[in-house]
């Protein structure tokens, strides 16, 4: 439980800035999956919401840390939808009044008609990496410069990701630590801006800096920065 509370905060400091740079933009669905798994009702003006989206946050995943994600968005005014294979996830977050529909976002209709070519940003929550790896791809294939940020369970799903097409990913088990760490940093007298840029900086090496090994040879996860 602890691991998902620090990874909501995680994703929502990473959220934030970006958000932050870009408000004016971001100021100014969902179909079948051709399957006979039976879908949730989809009120029509959810699916209009959706369509009229640009701008937007696509929130991947409405579990505990994307219903925290979606909630800071929706806190700050910042238009998004959520998708979550889960109906009775979609049925919480439609109660709650968040726009979450229901299907599989590496789906390229689903993406489409959900206006991906017009999101500023793509927030993926899902902790199985193999479906988090399968939704990147299809992102990344089809919307090469759209931002991508994912969860990672580890460094080396975090290394996947970023192959897989991911602006960044990050490994939630690291981020706790460092972020328990920042915590004790800042109770003995640390300066905050001194607290951010240590950690960031341990970002930005790849976490070499705390690995279980640092002497092994290790692909380093480079930063991805292009269309932030």
């Amino acid at each position: 439980m602890e691991q998902v509370v620090l990874m909501s905060v995680l994703l929502s400091m990473v959220v934030a800035p970006y958000l932050i740079r870009h408000n004016d933009a971001l100021a100014s669905i969902m179909t079948s999956r051709g399957s006979a798994e039976r879908q949730p009702d989809k009120p029509t003006g959810d699916v209009d919401a959706a369509a009229q989206l640009a701008g937007h946050v696509i929130v991947c995943g409405y579990g505990r840390v994307g219903h925290t994600v979606a909630t800071l968005l929706d806190a700050s005014g910042v238009p998004f939808v959520a998708y979550d294979t889960d109906l009775a996830r979609v049925a919480q977050g439609r109660a709650v009044g968040h726009l979450v529909l229901y299907g599989d976002i590496a789906d390229p209709e689903l993406l489409a008609t959900g206006r991906a070519d017009q999101a500023s940003l793509v927030v993926i929550t899902i902790d199985r990496t193999d479906i988090a790896l399968r939704v990147v791809s299809a992102l990344h294939s089809l919307y090469p410069q759209l931002p991508i940020i994912a969860r990672a369970r580890d460094l080396e799903a975090s290394g996947r990701l970023l192959d897989a097409g991911a602006t960044q990913a990050y490994p939630e088990a690291i981020e706790a630590s460092l972020r328990l760490g920042a915590t004790a940093l800042e109770m003995v007298g640390a300066s905050a801006e001194h607290v951010d840029g240590l950690l960031q900086g341990v970002r930005d090496r790849g976490y070499d800096l705390v690995r279980d090994d640092p002497a092994q040879d290790r692909r380093r996860p480079a930063r991805r920065d292009e269309g932030w």
